[in-house]
C-alpha cells in the first residue's frame, strides 16, 4: 500500500472520543469535555484514565450519577 492511501485510509477511521463514547458518560467523576476538548482521557479519580477504560471498556472507580 502507498505512503498516501494509507494515510487516506487511517484519517478515514480517525474520531475524536468524548465521555459520551465511554462508560464515564454518567460517572460522577467525570470532567465535562464539552468546554476543554482532551478532557475525556481524565476525571477527578485518575489524571490519566487506564486504556480499557479509553478504548471503551469497564471502568473499576465507575460511579452512576
Amino acid at each position: 500500500m502507498s505512503a498516501k492511501k494509507r494515510i487516506t485510509s487511517e484519517q478515514r477511521c480517525m474520531k475524536h472520543i468524548t465521555n459520551n463514547d465511554l462508560v464515564c458518560k454518567d460517572c460522577i467523576y467525570r470532567i465535562d469535555d464539552s468546554i476543554v476538548l482532551g478532557n475525556t482521557s481524565e476525571c477527578e479519580t485518575f489524571d490519566l484514565k487506564p486504556n480499557k477504560v479509553l478504548t471503551g471498556g469497564k471502568c473499576d472507580e465507575y460511579v452512576k450519577e
